[in-house]
């Protein structure tokens, strides 16, 4: 079975491994497939950062005008600085791919230019979206669950040095990968001319590091954010059921005994959530559901290259 895929392995007979026919045949269909699409997809790319940029640049002048009075107010804005900065990457990624460098550099820099201005910057982003959505759900779950008690601890103090730590992370992660880029002009004589270069230089450590870097963003952050999420957002999702259910027994009971003249009947004893804990709870049940649905392909393809075999 690993004839078709490994040529060292494999038990040649006239120069051609079993099967390694339909492999490049299926590799040839795909490359020319992802060729066709490709310029869709830039496009779509920069369409997206040419709606999302501005679109996040007024969510974040929105919050900053309301305040950092609530902590859930100062999540949000580092919610939308880190999509600011998720959407911006990926419209650096399609601009790359449109072949707007083409002329400067070579297409080795080019590729290596849109996953360091691009692919790269888009994951670190995103895991850094996925926390923060994790972050603010695991508070409001805290929250519901002990009101008076989270009120002293999740402190804007404590709020800024979380969102501070998060985006840490992902900086320092882009910062390490830059380190391994080496920028020089050299002559290329299929144009005939000078270009630039971005050359990957990497040795057997700085390999084994990046290795455990992307074990760390393809795999144990994307399955910790996406658990987090689904488990906080399922409890607001019952607690407001909760809450629902209780306010109509609760009329039930006031309507029933007014409309009989009798004294109402004690009800069991429950704390109806404030009007304004509910809206805050939808609010972040919304966002995490669309966190959710947007970050399942991503997230299954990382897994999927972590867990499935090549």
């Amino acid at each position: 079975m690993h004839g078709g895929f490994h040529h060292n392995f494999s038990f040649e007979t006239n120069g051609t491994t079993p099967g390694s026919a339909n492999h490049d045949q299926y590799s040839e269909k795909l490359e020319n497939i992802y060729q066709s699409v490709q310029p869709v997809l830039s496009w779509m790319l920069v369409v997206t950062g040419v709606i999302g940029i501005p679109g996040n640049v007024l969510t974040i002048m929105v919050f900053a005008k309301m305040g950092t009075a609530s902590t859930f107010q100062m999540s949000c804005t580092g919610l939308a600085v880190s999509d600011l900065l998720c959407v911006g990457a990926s419209m650096m990624c399609g601009i790359t791919i449109m072949g707007v460098f083409r002329g400067a550099a070579s297409q080795a820099a080019i590729s290596h230019l849109n996953n360091l201005v691009g692919g790269l910057p888009q994951v670190v982003f995103s895991r850094v979206t996925s926390l923060i959505t994790a972050w603010i759900s695991t508070v409001r779950c805290l929250s519901v669950a002990y009101p008076t008690k989270v009120r002293f601890i999740i402190t804007r103090t404590v709020t800024t040095v979380a969102l501070c730590i998060i985006f840490s992370l992902g900086c320092s992660f882009l910062l390490i990968a830059s380190t391994v880029y080496r920028v020089k002009r050299e002559f290329d004589p299929e144009t005939n001319s000078t270009v630039w270069t971005l050359d990957f230089q990497k040795d057997s450590k700085s390999s084994a590091f990046f290795q455990f870097l992307r074990f760390v963003f393809g795999l144990i952050l994307p399955v910790l954010s996406w658990v987090t999420v689904t488990v906080c957002t399922t409890f607001l999702i019952v607690k407001l059921k909760q809450n629902a259910k209780w306010k109509s027994q609760n009329a039930q009971v006031v309507t029933e005994s007014s409309s009989s003249g009798a004294v109402p009947s004690k009800i069991k004893q429950k704390k109806e959530l404030p009007e304004r804990e509910r809206r805050v709870m939808k609010v972040v049940i919304l966002v995490a559901v669309i966190f959710l649905f947007c970050s399942v392909p991503m997230s299954a393809h990382l897994v999927a290259s972590f867990t499935l075999p090549q």
